[in-house]
């Protein structure tokens, strides 16, 4: 994949195992590098390497929130969305995405817990 957001940090919120070699990420606290902000960003990884980004993307002009997905074809902006300024609806949306953009079956999802 040779998009991707620009990002300098983040912090996984959540993991979850999507199938055989699928994870996906959940991301907040992020500090980008660019003029578009993200609120939340739920990467999914084939055998750890990227295939899609699904993003609550925030532009410094105004408060609405944008949802913004990268994948191998790019980037595209699928319109305002400001009930993903919470996680949770944020997540619920991300993975309707990837079940039905990645061929992933709702009951292959499991949450991996947190390392202590």
């Amino acid at each position: 994949m040779d998009f991707g957001p620009l990002i300098e940090s983040c912090t996984p919120l959540k993991m979850f195992q999507l199938g055989a070699s699928t994870e996906g990420f959940l991301l907040h606290n992020i500090k980008s590098k660019g003029f578009i902000q993200y609120l939340y960003i739920f990467g999914v990884f084939v055998d750890k390497k990227p295939t899609i980004y699904f993003c609550a993307e925030k532009q410094l002009e105004n408060n609405n929130i944008f949802i913004g997905v990268f994948d191998d074809k790019g980037h595209r902006n699928y319109g305002v969305d400001n009930q993903c300024s919470d996680s949770m609806s944020f997540l619920i949306k991300a993975l309707e995405y990837v079940c039905e953009n990645c061929s992933i079956n709702r009951e292959q999802i499991k949450e991996i817990p947190a390392k202590q």
